[in-house]
């Protein structure tokens, strides 16, 4: 058996004219376009989360070494060189004699660097703002080199990361020094 259907003269134009309008177009485009714009600030917001995150965990590790050297160091310094608000040069006794360490922090390089035996090594980086406090043995502040019995090491770290500043203030304890004789 045999069948025929009709072919309609409209049936082939309307395949010509099937697709989209201009109109859904525009639309489709600007759906897809605040989908990109959501999702593309939802993966900037994450990033520099993730970095921010990252800045605070490293400067607090370096501070925390940094404070504990410095500790170290400083309580058993017994004869002492220079005393400025940025270098601190003094000697720990070793067995058979003494060993210099100089701490400076160079703004040049925004560097706090401790010095042992001509080996330089830096200690605290991206720091902005950093003083050496004094103060004698009752915890009063001084700057008279005979006077001076205690230390404070006061420092701001700053790192930039996609225009967002992170910044770490680090304030030693008043470290005494143990082995420096002074006046009263």
């Amino acid at each position: 058996m045999t069948t025929t259907t009709a072919i309609s003269e409209h049936s082939g134009s309307r395949d010509r004219e099937a697709g989209y309008s201009l109109a859904e177009v525009l639309i489709v485009t600007g759906l897809f376009a605040i989908l990109m714009a959501g999702i593309t600030t939802s993966f900037l917001f994450f990033v520099k989360g993730t970095m921010s995150m990252g800045n605070y965990a490293d400067m607090n590790v370096q501070s925390r070494v940094a404070l504990e050297r410095f500790g170290r160091d400083v309580r058993m310094a017994s004869i002492t060189y220079e005393m400025t608000d940025t270098k601190l040069d003094f000697d720990v006794p070793i067995l058979g004699g003494f060993e210099q360490i100089i701490y400076e922090y160079k703004p040049s390089s925004k560097a706090l660097t401790r010095k042992q035996d001509d080996t330089e090594v830096t200690i605290l980086k991206d720091v902005e703002h950093f003083a050496f406090k004094y103060f004698t043995y009752l915890g009063v502040p001084t700057t008279k080199p005979i006077e001076i019995k205690r230390v404070q090491m006061d420092a701001e770290m700053v790192r930039n990361i996609l225009h967002i500043e992170n910044t770490n203030h680090v304030i030693s304890a008043q470290y005494m020094m143990r082995n420096r004789k002074v006046s009263s």
